[in-house]
């Protein structure tokens, strides 16, 4: 047996799926063959050309194999998964806690049951999400504590990823601050042609319910510093000056004197009585002097 050796290529090249190959040591350097017989038209570098394509076609050949392993994780992958969400709120209040789908693309109709706590939490009737197409959604409570939700198709449209259905739930008025766990049972997902499809999670929620007790919190209160008052200063005032006024002065009136306003009034009515005595004379005579009527 002998050995041939190929044509060495300078540098590395990139195959079909992006990684770079060596070719600093052809595989035809090891590949054995028996020498030529006498007369034979074949030389040793016609025999490695064939090789090497032989080498070539193995390689797509691998690659072929390698792609159909990487499709086959990501479908896997891609399985459909459902999980349950989480809320939280106070006695009495009502909270919506979401039913999240991922879909792989051929999943057309669900069931399933949700499982709660009925002392802490009562169902309300679920709300439809994203996920749905034309779907129809059908609940009711088959016993205490559980919720069943059916999903279906009318056309066999698949189920998309994102919110399948809400379910609202109440919380009792007397329940106690906690979690309350709600989980997955039962789980039925088919396809439009009623092939079953087991999904590859299932992950659960949960409900808090809150205290509505007020918390004390630690309020800095204000301390009252006190303030030194201002002093007061004397200041100097200038002495008040006594401003002379003036002041109106009584003039004395010349006023006759008592005496005399008596004496005046003495006068004046002898005066009147001798002039009432003339007046009275004079009549008495202009009577006599005048002839008395024939």
């Amino acid at each position: 047996m002998g050995r041939i050796s190929c044509v060495q290529r300078p540098g590395p090249e990139r195959d079909l799926r992006g990684l770079l190959v060596p070719w600093s040591t052809s595989l035809c350097d090891c590949v054995p063959f028996a020498p030529l017989a006498s007369g034979s038209r074949r030389s040793p570098l016609s025999a490695g050309r064939k090789l090497e394509g032989w080498t070539a076609a193995h390689r797509l050949l691998s690659m072929a194999v390698f792609a159909g392993v990487f499709l086959l994780v990501s479908t896997s992958l891609a399985a459909p998964e459902l999980s349950l969400g989480t809320a939280a709120g106070l006695p009495g209040s009502t909270v919506n806690v979401p039913v999240s789908f991922l879909a792989d693309g051929t999943v057309a109709g669900a069931q399933f049951d949700v499982g709660f706590d009925p002392a802490r939490l009562t169902p309300q009737t679920p709300l439809k999400g994203t996920a749905l197409l034309d779907h129809g959604l059908s609940t009711h409570v088959p016993s205490a504590g559980t919720l069943r939700i059916v999903v279906a198709s009318f056309s066999g449209a698949p189920l998309q990823s994102g919110t399948l259905v809400s379910i609202p739930f109440t919380i009792d008025s007397g329940a106690p601050a906690g979690e309350v766990p709600l989980s997955f049972s039962g789980v039925v997902l088919s396809t439009a042609g009623a092939a079953s499809v087991v999904p590859t999670g299932l992950q659960p929620g949960s409900i808090t319910v809150t205290s509505n007790t007020p918390t004390a919190t630690l309020t800095p209160t204000e301390t009252s510093t006190a303030v030194p008052s201002s002093t007061p200063t004397a200041t100097s005032r200038p002495a008040e000056t006594a401003t002379p006024t003036s002041s109106r002065t009584a003039t004395p009136t010349s006023s006759p004197p008592a005496g005399s306003v008596n004496a005046l009034t003495d006068r004046s009515g002898s005066a009147l009585g001798l002039l009432l005595v003339a007046l009275a004379c004079f009549s008495l005579l202009r009577r006599k002097a005048s002839p008395p009527a024939g």
